[in-house]
This record gives structure tokens, C-alpha cells and sequence, in this order.
């Protein structure tokens, strides 16, 4: 089948470990025709930049097709509607079976509907990301951009969309509340994982290279690190904890204003190495000789990654990981809960084995990218009938 995915309402970064990323590599994997069509932004580490229009093949002949917003009145309007005319062009040319919108915040969606109204045997799939944690932050942000503007991108469209997917029950609700999206098609689509086997050779070097002891537990942190992730408060209670048969790798860009808090409590504990930014694949080789995987702060993709490599999980007590960690870590309520857990697992470590399985099965059963893809398959056998 040929499948298109549709990038417009956020960076689309080549490499890395996001949906979009990881769900057309797997639409490529299983044999099919996969075109994604991007913004031209594109996260440099910390920040997003605009990047050249381009027209590339990427990883596994995934082609990826760069466009420009069109300039709406001034440079605010023009990021928030994303509005791009040079899509739909695109989109006819390569004549798509299934098309998957991610996040229904652009213009586009309606020209994506019109499609869809003439070409009745095409599969429209949207799926929402936003909820009140990530999004309509302000009374303007939610009344007009959400409430008005983009709820009017999906009153259009709705009769036309076969599947809406969500990530988690939060951006359900959203859906629900913040654009009355009332129809009957609304499904979860977790955040996923796609497993890349590592040989124990290149573990071993990967030990060696951050002189991880046999024996020693590995927990790991990532994100874009900021205030919001709770990575001081964090290291505060490692470094005060003593732990013993625990090592803390950091993994991300630390905002600059916050290094200056971070930073000298990552010095001064030999048991923590801060990392930096890695990329997709060297952010999973990580995950692959890690133990648990810790998360006190914001959200953050790569959690439902650590559980694919079979990772015990601590992290905030989130509706998105509410189905996804159960039996195989701990969801806090507060930072402060991390120093008791630790504690157990530095005198328990033999307590993480169960932990670690569960998460693997969890994986297998709910996250993996294979069986995410099938369900998409699915919609198009299921039309064809």
C-alpha cells in the first residue's frame, strides 16, 4: 500500500525516536510505499529551526518532502494556522491509500477532507497529541486557537476521518472538550516502541566506555531538560541517597539557564555521568544496558522506548502511563518517593528481574511499533471488504 504521513503541525526531526519517526520506519519495514510530508521544522538539539525545503530519501526509501507554511498576515498566524498549499499537489501526485494526519492543529486537515470526500475508498487517519498538559496554556491559546480556530479545522473534516486515534485518555478528553469532536471513531494509539537488537559486543563497549561495573545498576534519564523535567530535584536526592550499586546516566540537552543548577550536582557525584544528546539510535544502544528508567518531571516519549528494552520504570503518576506501567514500576506522586524506591532497589536488586519482564511483555503486547502499524492495516482490509 502507499501510505503517507502527514507532518504539519510540529518538527519533524530525521533520526530520532518520535511517532512519526518510528511508525513510518515500520510502515517501511513491512513492505509499503511510505511518503512523509514535513514542515521545514526541525529540532537541533535544544531548540527548533527552520530547515531547506527538501525532496530525499531517507532510511529504507522513506521519502521525505520538506514544505513551507504559507505566510498568513504575520509570522504568528502563519505557525499557528499551517496552512500550506503546496501539500495537496503532493498528496495527489502520490495517490496514497491510507493518510495519516498527526495532531489535527493545521488548515490542511480540511483540504485533506475535500480529498477524501472524492476518493471515498482512501483511509483517513488523524491523531491527537494535545491535552491540557501540553497545550491551551493561556486563555487566548484555548479560546481561540483551540476552541474556535482549530475546533472549526475539525468540525469540517470529521465526516471524513475513519480513525481518530489519542495517546492516552488525557488527549481524549481534550478532544472531546476542547473541539466537541462527538464521533463515535475515537481509539488509543499509545506512544509505541521499535526494538533494535544490539550484540552483547557492543554493549560491552558501551559498558566499558561509561565504566558500568558488572552488577551495577543502570537507571537512566532523558529529555529536553529543564525545570520541568525535575532532573535538580532528582539528582539532589541520588546524590544525598549514597547509593551504592546505582550509576545515573543523563541523556539530553540541558537548558542553559537551568545547567547552571544541574550541572554542579552532576560533578560532584562520581556515580552520575551526564551523556548529552544522543541520537535515536544511540539513545536506544543506552536503553538496551539500562535497568530502569526514571521520569519524576514531564513527559517524555522515550519512557514507552525503555520499557520496549525492558526497563523498570519510575515516573510521574501520568494518565498517559497509566496503562503502561503496572507490575513493572512505580508511578509517584511526588519526587520525593524516588529516594525510598531507591533505597529498595539498592538493597533489592533482584526485585528488578519480574519488573524488567513485565515491561518487556507490556511491550510486546500494547507498545510495539509492529503491532501499532497492524492496526492501521487493518482499517484499509476492513474498507476493501
Amino acid at each position: 500500500m502507499k501510505i503517507a504521513h502527514i507532518c504539519l503541525c510540529g518538527p519533524f526531526t530525521e533520526g530520532m525516536t518520535y511517532q512519526e519517526n518510528l511508525l513510518s520506519l515500520q510502515n517501511a519495514l513491512d513492505g509499503h510505499d511510505v511518503l512523509i510530508i514535513a514542515s521545514k521544522y526541525s529540532w537541533d538539539k535544544n531548540k527548533i529551526i527552520k530547515v531547506p525545503e527538501c525532496n530525499k530519501l531517507i532510511q529504507h526509501n522513506l521519502r521525505l518532502v520538506r514544505i513551507d507554511y504559507d505566510k498568513v498576515f504575520n509570522e504568528f498566524l502563519t505557525a499557528k494556522l499551517r496552512k500550506a498549499s503546496r501539500l495537496m499537489p503532493i498528496v495527489e501526485e502520490f495517490n496514497p491509500d491510507i493518510i495519516f494526519f498527526h495532531n489535527p492543529q493545521s488548515y490542511e486537515l480540511m483540504n485533506i477532507a475535500r480529498y477524501k470526500r472524492h476518493h471515498k475508498n482512501k483511509i483517513l487517519i488523524v491523531d491527537n497529541h494535545s491535552d491540557f498538559t501540553n497545550s491551551a496554556s493561556n486563555c487566548i491559546s484555548y479560546f481561540v486557537l483551540h476552541r474556535i480556530v482549530y475546533k472549526s479545522f475539525l468540525k469540517f473534516s470529521k465526516e471524513y476521518i475513519d480513525k481518530m486515534y489519542t495517546i492516552g485518555a488525557d488527549a481524549y478528553r481534550f478532544i472531546k472538550k476542547a473541539y466537541n469532536y462527538d464521533r463515535n471513531n475515537i481509539e488509543m494509539f499509545p506512544l509505541g516502541c521499535f526494538i533494535i537488537n544490539f550484540s552483547e559486543q557492543e554493549k560491552d563497549l558501551l559498558r566499558k566506555q561509561y565504566n558500568i561495573s558488572d552488577g551495577e545498576i543502570v537507571m537512566v534519564h532523558t529529555g529536553k531538560i529543564d525545570e520541568r523535567k525535575m532532573t535538580k530535584e532528582l539528582l539532589e536526592l541520588f546524590n544525598k541517597g549514597g547509593y551504592a550499586n546505582i550509576k545515573l546516566l543523563i541523556i539530553g540537552i540541558i537548558d542553559e539557564e537551568y545547567s547552571t543548577k544541574v550541572m554542579p550536582l552532576i560533578e560532584e557525584n562520581p556515580k552520575v555521568l551526564y551523556l548529552g544528546w544522543k541520537n535515536g539510535v544511540e539513545l536506544m544502544k543506552c536503553l538496551s544496558l539500562s535497568d530502569v528508567y526514571v521520569q519524576p518531571g514531564s513527559p517524555s516519549a522515550t519512557l514507552q522506548q525503555a520499557i520496549g528494552y525492558g526497563n523498570a520504570i519510575i515516573a510521574r503518576d501520568l494518565d498517559v502511563y497509566r496503562s503502561v506501567v503496572k507490575n513493572n514500576g512505580w508511578l509517584i506522586s511526588s519526587v520525593e518517593q524516588i529516594s525510598q524506591i531507591l533505597a529498595y532497589i539498592d538493597n533489592n536488586p533482584q526485585i528488578l528481574a519480574k519488573m524488567k519482564d513485565e515491561s518487556r511483555r507490556i511491550a510486546e503486547s500494547l507498545l510495539s511499533y509492529t503491532g501499532l502499524a497492524r492496526k492501521i492495516y487493518q482499517l484499509a482490509d476492513v474498507k476493501s471488504i
